[in-house]
């Protein structure tokens, strides 16, 4: 007997096409409307409900959310190749619309690479000016892999697994005399009761800074990698957390945050398949709106106390090499 999950009925619809499926594929994805009648459908209560906050979410309908996922999987499934060109014009924009940049200041952006608003206005036009050296460009310029911009099957942010703290430090500092403009410290939110460190737990860092293009202005995040406290201890962590305060005291780090974050969007960010700003901003608009939950997102006092009190854990070596970043600019 076989059995109808996702994995099957995918298998058969694109293996079992008839040219009137072929037919319609063809007519959404040229944007045309069929004539054929409504469906009802009828969801399992959590599935209504999940499609309901989502839409809500979105500030979009039930219907056009089934029918945006109906015809992307449709698309993936039977018609690989598009499916790839609409990820390039997809991800263009999403990169786009996620640092914060309008129509007006892209134009701005790419006036070099001769792409200007009448180019953007026109979704096949875009396409076509989105080859491959722009759109290794925009990926060095927005720190995320050029593969992911392409279309490929990847993850946008490269996560870099740190073999120690000084590795951390230089990654962070890759020009000693450059500003940071936010550093974060993201861990998973223990689970209910659950007191303390586990030796799995992993410490997430994120950077960004302002980068200038053509006279336009925008937060990237160059730079995310990943502390596993079974390889790095906490006193070397510890020493390290200070070593950032310090510098956000003398001016060198703009500012620094110390969130925790449910288990399912600390692994999205630590395999790098999201960008870092949406997930920061959101997790910021939370604390500030809802106050009784906000304790839920910070680290303890007993985490924290590399910050406050940092001359007490910096070590020796580096507080030598503090005064040598510090030479700098």
């Amino acid at each position: 007997m076989k059995r109808m999950n996702l994995t099957e009925i995918l298998s058969r619809v694109a293996l079992e096409q008839t040219d009137g499926q072929r037919q319609l594929l063809t007519q959404f994805a040229e944007g045309k409307k069929t004539g054929s009648p409504p469906v009802a459908i009828r969801f399992r209560p959590a599935s209504r409900e999940f499609l309901h906050q989502v839409s809500r979410n979105l500030g979009i309908s039930v219907s056009e959310l089934v029918n945006v996922i109906i015809e992307g999987v449709m698309t993936e499934t039977t018609a690989p190749r598009k499916a790839t060109v609409n990820r390039v014009y997809e991800r263009f924009w999403h990169l786009m619309d996620r640092h914060g940049l309008d129509v007006a200041q892209v134009a701005t952006l790419l006036s070099e690479l001769n792409i200007g608003m009448s180019v953007l206005e026109n979704r096949e036009r875009t396409l076509d000016h989105l080859i491959l050296p722009v759109l290794e460009q925009l990926a060095s310029w927005f720190c995320v892999q050029s593969g992911w911009l392409a279309g490929e099957n990847i993850a946008p942010v490269e996560i870099i697994a740190l073999r120690d703290v000084w590795q951390a430090a230089e990654c962070l500092l890759p020009h000693k005399g450059a500003a940071v403009q936010s550093l974060c410290f993201f861990r998973r939110e223990h689970d209910t009761g659950q007191l303390g460190l586990n030796s799995d737990d992993e410490i997430l860092i994120a950077a960004t800074r302002i980068k200038y293009i053509n006279g336009l202005s925008f937060e990237n995040n160059y730079f995310t990698g990943v502390i596993p406290h079974s390889v790095i201890s906490e006193s070397d962590t510890n020493a390290f957390i200070s070593f950032c305060e310090l510098l956000r005291l003398k001016s060198r780090i703009a500012e620094i945050s110390f969130r925790k974050l449910p288990r399912g969007i600390f692994d999205i960010l630590r395999e790098g398949s999201e960008l870092l700003l949406p997930i920061s901003s959101a997790i910021e608009e939370i604390i500030n709106r809802q106050q009784k939950i906000s304790s839920k997102f910070k680290w303890s006092e007993e985490e924290l106390q590399p910050k406050r009190n940092p001359a007490f854990h910096i070590t020796p070596e580096w507080e030598d090499y503090l005064k040598e970043v510090m030479s700098f600019g």
